[in-house]
């Protein structure tokens, strides 16, 4: 019975989506902190999980989008908007995962990865986005 009980539960956690299945970590969740204002957020996206801490130049932050993006529309997006909030393009990695890099500020010390999945059978694909480091003020 446990069994059926789990596989029930499965099956209707798949059909509502990755928003009740992958359970936030305490403190996440669709009402925590935005991003960072010059840190833009992926197309046709919801905010499913977020983290975001600031103290003097030391920021650092996690967003978990879901969406249905085309990965070329996500990475031609971040090309065109991150330059206009002042971050330097460094790199792309594309492997079973897409991964855009920006640096910002004089020493670029301050870095942006924009993590982009792969799509899953329903076509949705999340798009993870983390700002570590200082920025002068």
């Amino acid at each position: 019975m446990p069994l059926l009980r789990f596989a029930a539960v499965l099956v209707i956690g798949a059909c509502a989506g990755c928003s009740t299945l992958c359970a936030p970590v305490p403190g996440g969740g669709a009402d925590s902190p935005r991003p960072f204002a010059d840190v833009p957020n992926p197309p046709r996206c919801d905010l499913v999980w977020s983290y975001a801490y600031e103290s003097g130049s030391l920021r650092y932050g996690t967003w978990i989008y879901e969406g249905r993006p085309d990965t070329d529309e996500v990475v031609d997006f971040y090309k065109r908007q991150m330059p206009r909030e002042d971050w330097r393009y460094d790199e792309t990695v594309r492997t079973a995962e897409t991964v855009l890099r920006y640096a910002k500020g004089e020493k670029q010390v301050e870095h942006c990865d924009i993590t982009i999945g792969r799509a899953n059978w329903l076509g949705n694909r999340y798009v993870i986005v983390t700002v570590t480091g200082s920025y002068a003020r």
